[in-house]
């Protein structure tokens, strides 16, 4: 029986052994793992399940779908062609019915990330007369190391 996400996941990694390319993207330490939700059907199936999407540090991004049997455990998983918002059960408090951003509205938002609580400091206009001081410009040249002679 699967209770939380990180169950979800971890059955995956673990049924996903025969597949070389997603097992060594989840066991990869750049991956980003997003949970979509409980749907009703999966797309490209007829039975219920939960949709992951899988992305690696390099870009490529996988959707995988999870079919669930009657009593809500994992049977088999299999790559989805697409997400099919209208089939989908939330929204909900419960992160594997509602998914990680709990819904279609949630995906198109910007996340939060920690830098953005302090961006206002850095984007605040200069309300003073004064001009910014012109800095001296950046030379693109390469310079080469100095000549070292060797020990003898």
């Amino acid at each position: 029986m699967i209770h939380c996400r990180t169950h979800l996941i971890n059955w995956l990694v673990k049924e996903s052994k025969s597949d070389v390319l997603l097992y060594s993207t989840l066991m990869s330490s750049g991956t980003r793992v997003e949970l979509f939700g409980t749907f009703n059907p999966l797309p490209g199936s007829k039975h219920p399940g939960w949709l992951i999407e899988v992305a690696s540090y390099r870009g490529r991004k996988d959707l995988i779908a999870i079919v669930k049997d009657y009593l809500g455990r994992p049977v088999r998983w299999y790559i989805a062609g697409g997400i099919d918002w209208d089939n989908w059960q939330g929204p909900s408090e419960d992160v594997l019915i509602g998914g990680d951003v709990n819904g279609p509205q949630g995906k198109g938002k910007a996340r939060f990330h920690r830098i953005e609580r302090h961006a206002a400091v850095h984007t605040q206009e200069d309300k003073g007369k004064s001009k910014p001081k012109a800095m001296p410009p950046v030379v693109k040249k390469r310079s080469h190391p100095p000549v070292v002679s060797k020990p003898i």
